[in-house]
């Protein structure tokens, strides 16, 4: 997991935070830069939150399996970021990194829950929380944690979490826009998860990232049509 996260924040800065994507998240959301790449690491740093469970790493297959994993990380960040502009969008990106497509429909996938075979509740070693947590100091997101990442995760916590962001997702007024900013952090977290993923199957990369540019390439090009200006 450790690991994983550090390939996924090495590609966040290469494919985007270098060139200048935070700028853009910082336009949608009305934000200063630095807080756009915030919330950028923000949803990265806790994607993944929920497979360090117990109750999936135990699991006694040859192939570990963590069906509605997505949903233990989005509740785990509900429970311990601080509110921001952006915090529910994140939520959502974390929520739908895997099936992003799936619909808005969230709450559907809790009568599927024992059919995946998935925990009725996620706790999490000390070791990992700690680790989590220096993570996100290193990372410079410590003022974002406002309480402590949670050791344990039960079922009606994630569908509270799944409630709120429904609720903002389902909203006649203010839907649309909620949809659109949390593809801005939905995108590039599909993007690094799977660039990372890659570097563990010798660079076997799924179709929907096989064509990026190399980011060596664009900061060249960027750099000459800066001199030409």
């Amino acid at each position: 997991m450790e690991d994983h996260l550090i390939s996924c924040f090495q590609f966040l800065k290469s494919h985007f935070i270098d060139r200048d994507y935070a700028a853009h998240v910082a336009y949608c959301f009305r934000i200063d830069e630095a807080e756009a790449v915030k919330a950028l690491k923000t949803a990265v740093i806790f994607h993944d939150y929920g497979k360090a469970a117990n109750e999936y790493q135990k699991k006694e297959s040859k192939k570990l399996s963590f069906p509605k994993h997505e949903y233990f990380s989005a509740s785990a960040a509900h429970k311990s970021i601080k509110e921001t502009v952006w915090r529910d969008e994140c939520l959502m990106a974390i929520g739908w990194h895997h099936m992003a497509m799936r619909g808005p429909s969230l709450l559907d996938d809790f009568t599927t829950w024992k059919k995946f075979g998935a925990p009725e509740k996620a706790t999490f070693p000390a070791e990992f929380v700690e680790t989590f947590r220096k993570i996100a100091k290193d990372n410079e997101l410590g003022d974002m944690l406002v309480n402590d990442p949670p050791h344990e995760i039960t079922l009606p916590e994630v569908r509270k979490t799944l409630e709120h962001i429904s609720a903002r997702l389902l909203s006649l007024q203010t839907g649309h826009t909620f949809y659109r900013l949390t593809l801005k952090l939905l995108r590039p977290l599909l993007i690094v998860d799977n660039l990372a993923a890659a570097e563990k199957r010798d660079g076997v990369e799924k179709i929907f990232v096989k064509d990026l540019p190399d980011p060596a390439e664009i900061h060249q090009i960027r750099d000459v049509l800066r001199g030409l200006c």
